[in-house]
């Protein structure tokens, strides 16, 4: 069937068809939900908790910990591509083709009811004070999906719609990825991707200049992110849908390794670090360092098997996606209550850490709201697109 045949109804006799098929297993992995919720975690702590007042060796130390926090992002785009990636090889095993129409639909019904939800709100209330003051030319650039280069031009949003940019970067993947899958297969996906890490790497040379803002600027470049697309489609290839079966100390000696790696890409690379000199020698090397360590944190966590405790991190992971969009309105509700008690300026660590909590579980109640009544009936409309079954809803 080609794509223009794509009517609904085909779409539907050969989802059935694939479904009937013997090899037509799903893929769903629990333990990467509890990996995409220790990925926000990593962004919430970078946009929530702030740096350490007082300078000293460990406070620098603690600061670029904080500050790696924004290699959440970079786990996400990983994480996001592998998946896509291996359901796409699956589907065209399966059904002979890659239904492009079917795919689009299925990214739409998943991210655009909250993304628009999110924008919408900011607008609504953009009276009510900086938590939601938007600009049109920001609305404008988040409903193009062209929210990154916004940032890059004018500088992140004052409101908490701040973490949107990232939306922007990963529709962009989407639009291309599945096109390079159907039209040259698992050759095609090598290739681009080798490529795409060799001109992250000129993209990187080319935007550092005196005086550039790494943090965005160099951050939000699609080209530059693009790289952690790249390595997610370069596991998906090496692994081929099998998970690898390893011992426990050696998931660990991967978590460590990959911690410290993540941990270095800033400490040593300072690819994330405000107002450092944007130096292509550091930058090249943190970018594959930080890409690195969340190969290592991926694999530590593919395959492995969750601890009964760790239950609940499998469905924070299921609502990562509205943690992700609505954590910084959870954040302003909570400094505003902690606030009315502690001036922002006499404001001390005990206060922070309350602010901090409160904000996560506001965040948390949010998220669940969201994907439950807002998120939820749309999904439900996503699986009758659905070739290859994953996560249910």
């Amino acid at each position: 069937m080609s794509v223009a045949q794509s009517t609904p109804a085909a779409i539907n006799r050969e989802r059935i068809a694939a479904a009937a098929a013997p090899k037509a297993r799903g893929f769903y992995r629990p333990e990467l939900d509890a990996l995409r919720f220790m990925a926000f975690l990593g962004v919430f702590c970078l946009h929530v908790v702030p740096g350490m007042a007082c300078r000293s060796t460990l406070t620098t130390m603690m600061d670029t910990m904080h500050d790696a926090g924004a290699l959440g992002v970079c786990l996400f785009f990983m994480l996001s591509s592998y998946l896509i990636t291996e359901l796409l090889f699956r589907e065209r095993e399966k059904t002979g083709n890659i239904h492009l129409r079917a795919f689009y639909v299925r990214r739409i019904l998943r991210i655009w009811p909250l993304y628009l939800a999110a924008i919408l709100l900011a607008v609504s209330f953009s009276w009510a004070g900086p938590l939601f003051a938007i600009s049109k030319g920001n609305v404008i650039a988040y409903l193009t999906m062209w929210g990154n280069w916004y940032a890059g031009w004018h500088g992140y949003p004052h409101n908490f719609t701040t973490p949107l940019w990232s939306i922007s970067v990963e529709e962009q993947f989407y639009l291309l990825w599945p096109l390079l899958v159907l039209l040259g297969g698992r050759r095609a996906v090598l290739g681009t991707s080798l490529l795409v890490m060799a001109g992250s790497a000129v993209a990187i040379a080319v935007l550092c200049r005196p005086g550039v803002d790494i943090t965005t600027v160099i951050w939000t470049n699609t080209f530059v992110q693009f790289q952690s697309f790249a390595m997610g489609g370069l596991l998906a290839l090496a692994l081929r849908g099998s998970v690898p079966k390893m011992k426990r100390y050696i998931r660990l000696s991967l978590l460590l390794s990959g911690g410290l790696l993540c941990w270095s890409a800033d400490l040593i690379f300072h690819i994330h670090t405000l107002n450092a000199p944007a130096l292509a020698t550091m930058l090249i090397p943190g970018y594959l360092c930080a890409n690195l360590g969340c190969v290592g944190i991926f694999l530590a966590f593919l395959g492995a098997e969750l601890p009964g405790w760790a239950t609940p991190l499998v469905y924070l992971g299921k609502i990562s996606f509205g943690l992700y969009v609505l954590q910084l309105l959870g954040n302003g509700l909570a400094a505003a209550l902690v606030e009315r008690i502690t001036p922002l300026q006499t404001m001390h660590y005990t206060a922070i850490g309350v602010r901090a909590v409160l904000a996560l579980l506001f965040t948390i109640v949010f998220a669940s709201f969201s994907y439950r009544y807002l998120e939820t009936p749309f999904l439900k409309v996503k699986e009758r697109f659905m070739f290859i079954r994953s996560r249910a809803v």
